[in-house]
């Protein structure tokens, strides 16, 4: 039973391994794009994650092509 559990483990392992291949996305400057946003977030003794879950969420930007014009 262990070496079955061994095995299987080791072939799920090995199964996890990233494979590299053509990238879909490239990074690019912000002096490329324009887009200059910063999240930037100050903390102190009245905001901060202990008194409020929810300071980190929904801060960004998100970009799409939806028509891949």
């Amino acid at each position: 039973m262990r070496r079955l559990a061994l095995c299987a483990t080791v072939l799920w392992l090995a199964g996890c391994g990233r494979q590299e291949g053509p990238r879909l996305f490239k990074q690019l400057t912000p002096g490329h794009t324009g887009i200059t946003f910063a999240n930037t977030i100050t903390t102190d003794d009245t905001l901060n994650v202990q008194s409020s879950d929810f300071v980190y969420n929904g801060g960004g930007v998100a970009l799409g092509d939806i028509h891949n014009d």
